[in-house]
């Protein structure tokens, strides 16, 4: 009988307006939710289900139980039957969320992915998820982490809305050190969301591997001391999130590169317009900050606590102390938390202090550690202030790398369209160089992929005040591009640091100031920055 019912049988609904339906909050996750019901006939359903928190993420919905309890009469059915007229039948990268109808899936592993994506190893959890690799038809590999869909309506609207908010922060943030969202895909079975890069280790077990006799690797995690203090402040003051849970296992390591990751709890107050919450449902109480433990508000500072813990034990292996020292410490003294042991934290900075007055050096970035690990919140510096301290240090090795150093980055991704192709007549050559003035700046800029077809977002350094122009060999290898060997030998002294390089790269990049394209051959260096365009001399042909 229940399936011989119509939209006639319920008249205490009332089919809302065009514009009621555009203005409703969830109407811009929930294009297809609303050209199902459309279609089937059930236009006064649309208003009740979208605030019932039902969007695009919950496609495809593969048993009415996961439908709002309210709504479980004949439109759940007509629904479900109906949706996979409306599902993407294929899947491609274009960081968006797409739900996918069973053609755009295949069995891989025992497990369900698009067609598109191949499956290739098991890398690990996290946050809520698994974390795999997966391989595109390009080549190029990137990470997926995977939800396993709940099956009943409570837990699926909970679910459902922190993975929405995760993906909708990811969409936001384009920072060389933060994970990049490039996109996400539903099935009956799991939700996935696809990121970049596949990272070698995370900084836990980088630490405990690290080898205290390579120089490059202290090089490298020094450099990392200013790259996540950038990232905190572009994700305060630029994006308007806090990350909550900042802990060695959500900080990548990909090459020389430090990533930070896994914003499943983070908060975007951009629409609060405030920046503290009483509630926080899932965080890690090792790194958390005292204020949490006290149940009083949290605010970014409490970021800077969790990060300043994390420096601690970045700093007690980079003066030769294992990477379990600091732990060692707080056990001790009965306490497995940073915030119950401050007595723990004066020694640990004691330690590392007193090894470094007998190497000869003053460990600088103990001071900005004792800056962080305030117990009064308000009393901690802010990323702003810590990154500013950090790019301004002085030291050797350096503790900011040259893609972090400056106050007041410059984080928009802009690019025109229309464009001129500037010729290079020799290696190493860029034109207009001797206009500029003997000072670095970093813009935003795209680069050619010549494999793909595609640009990539990266950063241009100018600086006048070095020769030739350079690449980071992290961008090589993201990117898969060719090197050559060159019988002639660059040579870049930057913040204390020589390079020298005898491989050169082709490249053709977009700046972000310019209607035009720009090709040069390029060192490649492993220091960190993206492309480095010093002191050249016009010789375009």
């Amino acid at each position: 009988m229940a399936r011989n019912m119509s939209p006639r049988d319920f008249p205490n609904r009332v089919k809302a307006s065009a514009q009621e339906i555009r203005d409703h909050e969830n109407a811009k996750f929930a294009t297809k939710v609303i050209e199902i019901l459309n279609s089937t006939n059930f236009q006064e359903h649309i208003v009740p289900i979208l605030d019932a928190g039902v969007d695009d993420y919950w496609l495809p919905i593969p048993r009415h139980t996961i439908m709002p309890p309210k709504l479980d009469f004949p439109p759940c059915q007509a629904f479900i039957n109906h949706q996979w007229s409306v599902l993407e039948k294929s899947y491609e990268l274009n960081a968006s969320h797409v739900p996918l109808g069973t053609q755009a899936m295949s069995e891989q592993d025992g497990k369900r992915f698009p067609k598109s994506l191949t499956y290739k190893r098991y890398l690990g959890q996290g946050g809520a998820g698994i974390v795999v690799e997966v391989q595109v038809a390009g080549g190029k590999c990137y990470a997926v982490k995977r939800f396993s869909r709940r099956a009943e309506y409570l837990e699926a609207k909970g679910q459902l809305r922190s993975i929405k908010e995760e993906i909708e922060i990811l969409k936001k943030i384009n920072h060389t050190h933060c994970i990049k969202f490039m996109g996400s895909y539903g099935d009956v079975d799991d939700i996935g969301v696809v990121m970049d890069p596949v990272a070698d280790c995370n900084l836990e077990s980088f630490l405990s591997t690290f080898n205290h006799s390579e120089p490059n690797n202290r090089m490298m995690l020094a450099n990392f001391f200013g790259c996540l203090a950038s990232a905190l402040m572009y994700l305060h003051y630029e994006v308007g999130i806090r990350h909550k849970d900042i802990k060695p296992q959500n900080i990548l390591v990909k090459k020389d590169r430090v990533i930070l990751t896994d914003f499943g709890i983070s908060l975007d107050w951009s629409k609060q317009g405030h920046s503290t919450t009483q509630e926080e449902a899932r965080r890690s109480p090792k790194y958390c900050a005292p204020e949490a433990a006290r149940d009083q508000p949290r605010n970014r500072k409490s970021d800077i606590w969790s990060l300043g813990c994390v420096f601690l034990e970045m700093s007690s292996v980079l003066r030769r102390f294992s990477s379990s020292y600091v732990k060692m410490i707080l056990e001790d003294r009965g306490r497995a938390n940073f915030r119950d042991c401050p007595e723990g934290i004066r020694d640990a900075i004691s330690a590392v202090r007193e090894r470094g007055k007998s190497d000869n050096y003053d460990p600088l970035e103990l001071q900005w550690i004792e800056q962080m690990l305030q117990l009064e919140n308000e009393m901690r510096w802010n990323s702003k202030e810590l990154q500013l301290a950090i790019s301004q240090s002085r030291s050797n090795p350096p503790f900011c790398g040259i893609c972090c150093n400056r106050p007041e980055p410059t984080w928009h991704d802009r690019f025109s369209t229309s464009r001129t192709h500037v010729r290079i007549g020799s290696p190493l050559v860029l034109p207009g160089a001797e206009a500029r003035p003997a000072t670095r700046r970093t813009e935003p800029a795209k680069l050619y992929d010549n494999n793909t077809k595609i640009w990539h977002t990266v950063k241009v350094t100018r600086d006048s005040s070095v020769s030739g122009a350079w690449i980071s060999k992290r961008v090589v290898d993201l990117y898969r591009l060719q090197p050559f060997r060159t019988s002639q030998r660059g040579t870049l002294d930057m913040g204390g640091q020589q390079f020298v390089a005898d491989t050169a790269v082709g490249v053709t990049f977009a700046p972000d100031t310019a209607n035009e394209t720009e090709t040069a051959d390029c060192w490649v260096t492993p220091a960190s920055f993206d492309l480095l365009i010093g002191n050249t001399t016009n010789q375009s042909g």
